[in-house]
Formats: C-alpha cells, sequence, structure tokens
C-alpha cells in the first residue's frame, strides 16, 4: 500500500495527522507512593500494558508534604518499555534529570524490572530518604519511538 504525500501551502512534505497524533500523544497517569524506607526498590504501579511497546520520555512531578522537603520537583528520564510479559531477573536503572524548587538531600531514582515466568515489567522507584506517608507522583509519558 502506497502512502500519499501530503505537502503544506509552500509545498513541503509533512507527516500524515495519524503519525504526528502517535507521537504527540501524553500519557498521564497519577500513582499514590509511599517509600517507608530508605534505599528500598518499591513499585509506582504502572507495569506491562500500562504503556505500549516502545520508549517514553518520563517526567515525574513530586510536590507533597510526605516527602519530607521535595518542593514542585521534577524528573524526567528516557524509559524503553516492553509491554508483554518478560522471562528474566533483569533490571535497567533509568537516568535521570532533576529540576524545581527543592530536593532537600533527597535523590529519587527510577528502574524498570524485568520478571521471570511470563510476568509483565514494573517501573519502580527509590529514594536516599524515607518518606513520613504516601504521596501522589504524576506521570506523564510522550512515545518517541
Amino acid at each position: 500500500m502506497k502512502i500519499a504525500k501530503l505537502k503544506d501551502k509552500n509545498g513541503n512534505e509533512i507527516l500524515p495527522r495519524s503519525v504526528i497524533d502517535f507521537f504527540d500523544r501524553k500519557i498521564n497517569i497519577r500513582k499514590s507512593v509511599n517509600i517507608s524506607q530508605a534505599n528500598t526498590w518499591y513499585d509506582v504501579g504502572i507495569s506491562g500494558q500500562d504503556l505500549g511497546t516502545g520508549t517514553y520520555i518520563m517526567q515525574a512531578f513530586l510536590n507533597g508534604k510526605a516527602l519530607d522537603g521535595q518542593y514542585d520537583e521534577r524528573i524526567s528520564g528516557i524509559v524503553a518499555w516492553f509491554s508483554s510479559n518478560t522471562n528474566s531477573y533483569d533490571v535497567d536503572e533509568i537516568p535521570l534529570s532533576k529540576s524545581g524548587h527543592t530536593r532537600n538531600t533527597h535523590n529519587i531514582k527510577f528502574r524498570v524490572l524485568r520478571q521471570p515466568n511470563n510476568s509483565p515489567a514494573k517501573l519502580q522507584i527509590s529514594d536516599t530518604i524515607a518518606w513520613s506517608g504516601s504521596s501522589d507522583i504524576v506521570f506523564t509519558f510522550r512515545r518517541l519511538i
């Protein structure tokens, strides 16, 4: 099947709207998380088919009293995701960039945990400081490829 090339009013080739929509779609997921013990990995509640297979820019927004001093923090990274079941014990930490009002010595990390026995991958979080309770994290994902 041949796809017709679309052009703007100046004759420049443009992508079909369906391709633009595919990559321009943002997925917002709000999860309540409690890191009750420092330097321990916790599931955030995002796994398997919550995202389609692909590579995403991920942003996590944190802002709350239970975070003990993290205010208006944005944490971003590139995440490779596989939506089908996995079959290994591998973990891949996500390189992150962080910015915001203050993080007060917290050092949050994210990783993707694969699981054996045909179970879905999971997104996990860790912090160098335990939290005093649960706090919402707003995740935004935008597909790259």
